[in-house]
C-alpha cells in the first residue's frame, strides 16, 4: 500500500512540474457521482446478484494564463457494496485489476466481506498547444478510428460495446503530438508506455478533407504485430446521411496470421428526433465456426469471437427530458444477440436518472449465450 501511494505521488509530482507554477492561473474544480444498483445472474455460481457500485469522479482542470499549457486529472473514489458479488470472479478480476502502465492506477483502500472500496487515478495529463502542435503527455486516451460500435483501428483504447459502460476505457499513458497543417488536417504521432517505462506501440496518423470527406491513414507498431489502417467519414451526397467506415491490415507475429479487419456503417438523424445507426463489422481475428471459437484470438482490441457481425443504434427524445435508446449487436456467425435498451430522464440540469439492460441471449455455445451474463440497472448522475 505505501508502495502504491509513493507511486502516485511521484507520478502526480512529476506531471505537475511540467507546467511551471508560475504559469497557473485559472482551475476548475467539477464533481461527478455515478450510482448503479445492478442484478445479474452469474452463470459460474447459477444465482442472482445484486450489488451497488459508486463513483465518485474528481475532475480538475488547470489553466496557465496564455492558455498554451494545461493540467488535467480525473481523479475517482469507487465502492462496491454485496456480500454475494464479491466471492464471484467476475470481481476477482476488479480486486486485482493491474493495467499494463507503468504504474497501477488503482489503491484498494478497504475489502470487507460486502464492502470493497478503491481509488482510481483515471486521467492525468498535461498538454502544450501552439498555433499549430497540440502535446499532450501523461495517462490519457488517444481515439483512433471514426465508428461507434467497433473501431478496429484504435490498437490502444478500442471500444468494447457490450459493456456497462462503453465510454468508460482504461487510458494509455502517453506522448501525443497533433501537428495541424491547415484548419482540415493534421498528422498526428504517437507512443504509450508500459510496465518500466518500456516502449509498447507506436504510431502515426494523417487526418484531412478530401473529395468532400474526412479521410485518414494510420500505421501502428510494436513488438509483436504492425497495422496499417484508414478511415473515412462523410455526408452522403448531402442526404443528410452520415456515412463512415475504417479498417486495416494487421500482421500479428505471435499469432503468427495476417488479416483484415474493417467496419462500414451509416447514421442517420430525422426530424422527429429519431437517430438510428448500422453498422457492419467484419473480424478479421474471428472465427468462421462457433465450435472453433477460442479466447486467444481477443488481442489487439478485439473483444468478438465470430468473423461476421451487424450492429445499430436508435435514439428517441420522446421529450427534452426523456429519451429512449436501444443498441443491439448480431453475432451473424451463432446467431447470438446483444441487446441494451436504456430509458434516461433528467431530473434537472444536474441530475439525470436512467434505468437499462445488457441482455445476451443465444443458444448452445454461443459468443452472447455462453460467456456473458445479462444484467439489469439503474444508474442516477448528479453533478456538483
Amino acid at each position: 500500500m505505501d508502495a502504491l501511494r509513493l507511486k502516485y505521488i511521484c507520478l502526480i509530482t512529476a506531471i505537475i512540474l511540467f507546467i511551471p507554477a508560475p504559469c497557473m492561473s485559472e482551475t476548475e474544480v467539477i464533481f461527478r457521482d455515478t450510482n448503479f444498483v445492478n442484478y445479474y445472474n452469474d452463470k459460474w455460481v447459477d444465482e442472482p446478484i445484486f450489488y451497488d457500485y459508486n463513483r465518485l469522479r474528481a475532475d480538475v482542470y488547470v489553466e496557465g494564463p496564455s492558455k498554451q499549457a494545461s493540467l488535467k486529472v480525473l481523479g475517482d473514489v469507487e465502492t462496491y457494496l454485496s456480500k454475494a458479488a464479491m466471492g464471484t470472479e467476475n470481481f476477482q478480476f476488479i480486486r486485482d485489476a493491474d493495467p499494463n502502465l507503468p504504474f497501477n492506477p488503482f489503491i484498494n483502500i478497504m475489502d470487507e466481506a460486502a464492502l470493497f472500496a478503491r481509488l482510481h487515478l483515471y486521467r492525468c495529463y498535461t498538454e502544450f498547444k501552439s498555433d499549430k502542435t497540440d502535446l499532450t503527455l501523461g495517462l490519457q486516451r488517444v481515439p483512433f478510428g471514426v465508428c461507434r460500435l467497433w473501431t478496429p483501428t484504435d490498437t490502444f483504447n478500442p471500444i468494447d460495446s457490450v459493456r456497462l459502460e462503453p465510454d468508460e476505457r482504461i487510458g494509455v499513458f502517453a506522448a501525443n503530438l497533433n501537428q495541424r497543417i491547415n484548419n482540415f488536417s493534421y498528422f498526428q504521432v504517437v507512443s504509450n508506455f508500459v510496465k518500466r517505462m518500456n516502449i509498447d506501440k507506436y504510431g502515426i496518423r494523417y487526418k484531412g478533407h478530401h473529395f468532400g470527406a474526412d479521410m485518414g491513414c494510420s500505421f501502428i507498431r510494436n513488438e509483436s504485430f504492425y497495422m496499417v489502417g484508414t478511415e473515412f467519414e462523410s455526408n452522403l451526397y448531402n442526404t443528410g446521411i452520415e456515412v463512415r467506415g475504417e479498417g486495416g491490415f494487421f500482421s500479428d507475429k505471435e499469432l503468427d496470421m495476417n488479416y483484415f479487419s474493417y467496419v462500414v456503417g451509416a447514421e442517420y438523424a430525422f426530424p422527429n428526433n429519431i437517430t438510428i445507426l448500422g453498422e457492419y463489422f467484419y473480424n478479421g481475428l474471428g472465427f468462421g465456426n462457433k465450435n472453433s471459437y477460442n479466447a486467444s484470438r481477443l488481442v489487439n482490441g478485439n473483444w468478438n469471437l465470430g468473423k461476421n457481425y451487424f450492429g445499430g443504434m436508435i435514439t428517441y427524445e420522446i421529450t427534452p427530458l426523456v429519451k429512449l435508446s436501444l443498441s443491439s449487436i448480431l453475432n451473424i456467425t451463432d446467431g447470438s444477440v446483444f441487446n441494451g435498451p436504456v430509458i434516461s430522464y433528467s431530473i434537472n440540469d444536474e441530475t439525470v436518472l436512467s434505468a437499462g439492460a445488457n441482455i445476451f441471449t443465444g443458444k448452445g455455445s454461443t459468443e452472447f449465450g455462453e460467456l456473458y451474463s445479462s444484467i439489469y440497472y439503474i444508474k442516477l448522475d448528479a453533478y456538483f
